[in-house]
């Protein structure tokens, strides 16, 4: 994972690789990107992800969060945002696939980057994000259904 910040950071010692908004072309509406591996053994190479996004800053401010409960929101997310986009990537990368082979490779299979997809959709996932994963109701319900 590439942590991707507004500004050029120092490294904070915890092996973390980092990026910043210029480098990707990105602002604070950016959630994460795909870096698609080149080899066959891998999908993805890095997922990078936007540790200063409007939704993150706008959840933090109107929650009032404060203290270490921002860490554990920030890395709420930063989890949430990875695993989400590596599960989307890889089911969207598969229905490529699929509809490739149907389709014969002729002029009516479908185009879509899986890569520009995943950006695409976690854009609007992040609106709920943290709303779903922070929900302690939502998540005792959640339990207790699967019991």
């Amino acid at each position: 994972m590439i942590e991707v910040y507004k500004q050029k950071q120092s490294s904070n010692g915890n092996g973390a690789s980092h990026g910043y908004w210029d480098e990707h072309g990105w602002s604070e509406l950016d959630i994460c990107a795909i870096q698609e591996s080149s080899s066959d053994k891998n999908l993805v190479d890095s997922i990078l992800v936007n540790m200063e996004p409007r939704e993150l800053d706008n959840y933090i401010r109107t929650r009032k969060i404060t203290g270490e409960n921002i860490s554990r929101v920030v890395r709420t997310y930063k989890t949430t945002v990875y695993l989400l986009s590596l599960v989307l990537y890889y089911e969207l990368h598969r229905r490529l696939e699929k509809e490739q082979e149907k389709s014969g490779y002729g002029e009516d299979q479908i185009h879509y980057d899986s890569c520009d997809m995943v950006s695409f959709i976690m854009k609007g996932l992040a609106k709920i994000l943290l709303h779903l994963t922070t929900n302690e109701n939502l998540i005792k319900e959640l339990e207790n259904a699967n019991e």
